[in-house]
């Protein structure tokens, strides 16, 4: 239900706050970037990009110990990102489900 409320509140505030991005070229740039749905649009990965995401989740849990605290952390800073670059925000909160997709916060 979280993710749904968040996905909803997100789409919203790209039609309400004049985003630098309309709601159409959202969908069209979500074509073929996944990074810009939620959870990565439950696409199977490359290859290439199984391995990105191995060195991200390494790295992030070098700085903060585990995966909830890494989750949390991006969330957060989701959240810093949401009215101001609303592609970024997507993109953590990706980053955030990608180190523990159980975090409801996401």
């Amino acid at each position: 239900m979280k993710s749904i409320l968040t996905t909803l509140l997100l789409f919203l505030s790209l039609s309400v706050f004049g985003q630098q991005i309309s709601w159409k070229d959202w969908e069209v740039e979500s074509k073929t970037d996944i990074r810009l749905l939620p959870k990565y649009g439950n696409a199977e990965k490359t290859p290439e990009q199984k391995k990105i995401d191995q060195d991200f989740i390494a790295m992030s849990l070098a700085q903060d110990t585990t995966h909830r605290k890494a989750s949390d952390h991006l969330i957060g800073l989701g959240f810093k990102y949401i009215y101001r670059d609303i592609k970024t925000a997507m993109y953590r909160f990706n980053q955030a489900y990608l180190l523990d997709p159980t975090n409801a916060d996401i």
